[in-house]
């Protein structure tokens, strides 16, 4: 039971950044008129999440307390990843040819290689209301248009749409979607990108802007050996949200080929016998420590792909890992994030250790 109510509180609170400063106004509001404070302690321990959550809704403008709870930070991230800064607000809107119904972006989050938005769809008459409460929608009925830019065009991608059902009224109803490239490059920032999506008796065709104030950095990775005789190391390229490690193909020719509702790929035999015998292990991904200054460790072994063509970058040729930061094997659709990607300083893969060295590595 007491850990229920600890896991209770940690899907419901907001972020630590967020309850210092609640509980800094709080302790203004409880200090007595000789100015010494009540029994604060206590009052840590002892307040219940009604309580918590009626001085939210007084201390906290309800946009933020509905960000903490709702949308894409819910589905896709553990509770208390601090990324509402970055979240860029009012993205795109339309209403169809024939009206009846509006669809809106209202929040995005990207660092170019994942993409993550809530969507609303809301009825404006009863004729919306029905076509809202009929129509089916997954992650075919809203997607991005087929990849066509040169940085991509030997990449993978992956997307999930999901519906927020608890949240849905006769009039919306309400959807998260997220997107990643797992071909190593950081090519959507900033840039437009064509998403179809479905409205009251036609195709909806438009142009979202993926815009984002998450930096990238780069390291040169110094050290000895590699988890593979395939292929070598060389690079780390990180933000807040998600990595990619590229290196030098020695033997693998793992190439990806786009088809349409598909991927295939081909490769040497000696690469594919070494990955045949890490999956018979139950390996099926790369074992990723990232080491911060302060000596503590995030280990993202789990969602990370292997292969890939990375495009623009001098000297590399193969992915030799991308993927959104995860620590729980258990839990593979949730995502951490890393509070200062400039704050890295080594690197593990698969047990090879690998020093850091920030250099840059765009043409």
């Amino acid at each position: 039971m007491r850990w229920d109510y600890k896991k209770m509180q940690e899907e419901i609170l907001p972020g630590k950044e967020t309850q210092d400063w609640l509980w800094e106004e709080i302790e203004k509001k409880v200090v007595t008129k000789e100015g010494k404070s009540r029994d604060l302690p206590w009052l840590k321990a002892a307040v219940s999440v009604a309580a918590a959550v009626a001085v939210l809704v007084v201390l906290l403008p309800q946009t933020s307390w509905a960000e903490q709870v709702t949308g894409f930070l819910k589905e896709f991230f553990y509770a208390g990843a601090d990324v509402k800064q970055n979240i860029v607000s009012n993205v795109y809107e339309d209403e169809g040819k024939y009206g009846h119904v509006r669809m809106q972006i209202r929040e995005l989050l990207s660092d170019g290689a994942c993409v993550y938005f809530n969507i609303c769809y809301e009825a404006s008459d009863a004729e919306g209301e029905e076509w809202l409460a009929e129509q089916e929608f997954d992650g075919e009925s809203i997607r991005f248009a087929n990849i066509d830019n040169e940085a991509a065009k030997s990449s993978g991608c992956e997307w999930e749409l999901r519906e927020q059902e608890e949240m849905a009224t006769e009039k919306a109803r309400y959807f998260t979607f997220y997107y990643r490239d797992i071909s190593g490059n950081f090519y959507l920032k900033d840039t437009a990108r064509t998403l179809f999506y479905p409205m009251y008796n036609s195709q909806g065709i438009g142009e979202i802007n993926i815009t984002t104030n998450l930096d990238t950095v780069s390291y040169r990775l110094e050290g000895e050996g590699s988890p593979s005789r395939y292929y070598e190391p060389r690079y780390l390229v990180v933000s807040k949200l998600s990595y990619a490690v590229l290196g030098k193909d020695k033997g693998t020719y793992f190439k990806y080929i786009n088809t349409y509702g598909g991927l295939q790929y081909q490769m040497t035999k000696g690469f594919e016998d070494e990955l045949d015998a890490r999956w018979e292990q139950g390996k099926y991904g790369m074992d990723i420590v990232f080491i911060m200054a302060d000596g503590s460790k995030l280990d993202a072994s789990v969602g990370n792909g292997m292969g890939g063509d990375p495009i623009g970058v001098p000297g590399v040729d193969y992915v030799v890992t991308s993927g959104c930061f995860n620590s729980d094997e258990n839990d593979w659709r949730k995502n951490s994030t890393i509070e200062d990607p400039d704050a890295l300083t080594a690197l593990e893969l698969d047990g090879i250790h690998y020093d850091l060295v920030k250099e840059d590595i765009s043409e």
